[in-house]
């Protein structure tokens, strides 16, 4: 992807084809691109948020993604009042003189540019109202963005039961409706999914190659921006791996299969090249394990409390746990637990003792029976 200048203008956002797609969150390159494109130039941030704010109220309610690119494009491409507003007002790269004459020169831009697309907006009226915001883009003051940072593990349990954990410099991003019947995601990084099971509504996980659609069930992705493969293993369960590049079609993995998505030697991760996708099955448990190595614990107990315990599991898992009381803080236990996840791992616990937990999004509250 070319390198965009810190100085060009709010037109040349809405015009600019990436911007759309990061805007609009259809393209995963495109967002990676632009969030660091954004980070770096902090100082552009007003103006960054004027271009979405267009591009937002342009494309809104349009049908899906791909759709609301489409027509957002043609409604500029058409638009020759639009083409005359950018060369009389903005000149390539340059930014404006002053808050308020980028205030009037959004205002012209809208305007400029809905009469073209009023017709689009018209036509996918019709288009059922379930199916439109099933699909929507997420505006950034609708999402919910968990982030690992530079912690080995980080874990969340999202509003369905799911859990999620994180590996270093990963995120993952949902609408802050996402409940039991609204479950999607977007994965940039690595992390392990333990779904909790709903035929009649999927989990789908959006990553850098690939849309992942899943019933219920345990897997682990890891697809991280610059690297030339991304993969996708399943442990147990079903899923269906669908490429983002139409020319391929979807994979269905078993248990112990591992889908590894390559670029072709010498192509940009961050462009639409040739992908080559390889199915691999892992019967032997070793290697099983290594795959998920780094989210697997191993904890061998003597006769510890279970505060103790609990420590051990923050430090590892990292997710915040509490004690309601100080009684059960006190159970001492013994024995060897492994387990993938921090929830298998008290559930093995309580088999010795009675105690009960309750899982939120960012901690886990340990109270007796």
């Amino acid at each position: 992807m070319t390198p965009h200048s810190e100085k060009i203008s709010i037109e040349e956002l809405i015009c600019d084809a990436t911007f759309q797609e990061f805007c609009l969150g259809s393209n995963l390159s495109s967002q990676v691109y632009w969030e660091e494109w954004i980070q770096k130039n902090s100082h552009r941030a007003s103006d960054v948020k004027e271009a979405r704010d267009v591009i937002y109220i342009l494309a809104a309610k349009q049908g899906n993604r791909s759709e609301q690119l489409k027509q957002l494009r043609a409604g500029i491409n058409q638009s020759e009042s639009f083409k005359k507003l950018i060369t009389t007002v903005a000149v390539p790269g340059s930014l404006p003189d002053h808050p308020k004459s980028s205030s009037r020169t959004l205002y012209r831009i809208i305007g400029a540019v809905a009469a073209s697309v009023l017709i689009a907006i018209t036509v996918y009226m019709n288009v059922p109202k379930n199916e439109i915001e099933a699909i929507a883009a997420i505006p950034p003051e609708q999402e919910t963005n968990i982030q690992s940072g530079l912690d080995i593990r980080k874990t969340s349990i999202l509003a369905d039961g799911s859990l999620i954990t994180l590996s270093k410099n990963s995120s993952l991003k949902f609408k802050k409706n996402f409940n039991a019947s609204n479950r999607e995601v977007w994965l940039i990084g690595e992390a392990y999914f333990d779904v909790k099971p709903d035929k009649k509504h999927p989990f789908i996980v959006h990553s850098l190659n690939n849309d992942i659609k899943v019933l219920g069930t345990v897997f682990n992705i890891k697809a991280y921006p610059g690297e030339n493969s991304s993969e996708t293993f399943l442990i147990h369960g079903r899923v269906e791996v669908i490429p983002h590049d139409t020319r391929y079609k979807s994979i269905i993995l078993s248990p112990n299969q591992k889908l590894i998505t390559s670029l072709i030697t010498g192509k940009s991760a961050l462009s639409n090249q040739e992908l080559q996708n390889q199915v691999v099955t892992i019967s032997e448990r070793k290697q099983v394990i290594e795959e998920v190595k780094w989210v697997r614990n191993r904890l061998n107990i003597e006769n510890e409390p279970l505060s103790d315990i609990a420590e051990k599991l923050e430090d590892w898992y990292g997710i915040e746990i509490v004690f309601q009381d100080e009684e059960v803080k006190n159970l001492r236990y013994s024995g060897l637990f492994e387990s993938e996840t921090v929830i298998k791992s008290l559930e093995a616990l309580q088999l010795s003792y009675p105690f009960q937990f309750k899982v939120e999004q960012n901690r886990i509250s340990i109270s007796s029976k």
